[in-house]
């Protein structure tokens, strides 16, 4: 779990350094991540999935193009995530379920987001967390994994 004083000063940092006036999506390949995306994945690894949610949702409904399928994904593992936080065990497994349609089409990455860990992690925590439920035993919250995009070289070819 990552303490809620370095959650609070990531949340700060993105706060004042982040303007959506100024044109701060990355471009991956050939595809340009919106800024809020980044804002949102930024989030959703302090483990601010509520924040997260926000920031990818508002991405989504900007995105006119097909990436905004992985950002519609990311959120509702987000929201997953923030219901299993609060123990609303039901809703982060509808969510767990809802979010496959939209990222198992562009495993295992899209963009520079590495969509195939995203759903890995999800499976792995879905079991974690019926297995629990059927066995009415206490269930932790896990230290939920972070997103990875991964960099690109001058060239615009992905590194790694």
């Amino acid at each position: 779990m990552i303490p809620a004083s370095w959650q609070t000063a990531c949340y700060n940092f993105l706060m004042t350094t982040y303007n959506p006036n100024t044109d701060q999506s990355s471009r991956i390949g050939n595809c340009r991540l919106h800024p809020r995306a980044l804002k949102g994945i930024s989030l959703f690894n302090a483990h601010l999935f509520f924040e997260a949610h926000e920031e990818l949702e508002i991405a989504w409904r900007e995105e006119p193009d097909t990436v905004r399928e992985v950002y519609r994904g990311i959120l509702q593992v987000a929201v997953g995530y923030h219901h299993w936080s609060r123990k609303n065990y039901n809703g982060a497994l509808k969510m767990f379920h809802s979010c496959r349609k939209w990222l198992a089409p562009f495993v295992p990455a899209y963009g520079g987001i590495q969509v195939a860990p995203i759903l890995e992690d999800v499976d792995r925590l879905e079991t974690i967390l019926l297995s629990a439920m059927t066995g009415n035993t206490d269930i932790p919250t896990p230290d939920f994994p972070p997103i990875h995009i991964l960099p690109t070289n001058p060239d615009g070819n992905h590194d790694g």
